[in-house]
């Protein structure tokens, strides 16, 4: 099993067709204009768009698992059941977290795992900084 796209945006909609558009993607950090008297945690706006290859030789997922820890603190959490079709190769998965508790500036990180019933079969993860502008 290999995760091919990983990507970390502001967000992800959902068109005709059977696509999917990816906007304002992340690099490694985001610099935020806010006046210096905000109140945290703000709303925020998170898609995560991820990509998974499956081969013959894999074990078939079924749930998968994205948590958000910030600072190492566990945050939010995001699970669901994957329905594998045999003759399907690659899942994607568009998820939009919104409104997100953004809780201030610091490192934010994101953790994906996959899942047989409670083997956990990939797990990943990605990071970005919050900063002010």
């Amino acid at each position: 099993m290999k995760i091919i796209d990983y990507i970390i945006a502001e967000d992800i909609r959902f068109e005709t067709g059977n696509k999917f558009s990816v906007m304002g993607i992340y690099s490694d950090e985001i610099k935020l204009g806010l006046p210096s008297d905000i109140t945290w945690p703000i709303p925020f706006r998170f898609g995560v768009f991820i990509r998974v290859e499956i081969e013959n030789s894999d074990v078939p997922p079924n749930r998968f698992v994205l948590k958000i820890d910030v600072d190492e603190k566990d945050i939010a959490r995001m699970e669901g059941n994957i329905e594998f079709k045999e003759s399907v190769r690659t899942i994607s998965l568009p998820l939009v977290i919104s409104p997100f508790p953004l809780p201030g500036y610091g490192g934010i990180r994101f953790i994906f795992e996959i899942y047989n019933n409670d083997e956990l079969i990939s797990s990943e993860s990605h990071s970005l900084q919050i900063l002010p502008a």
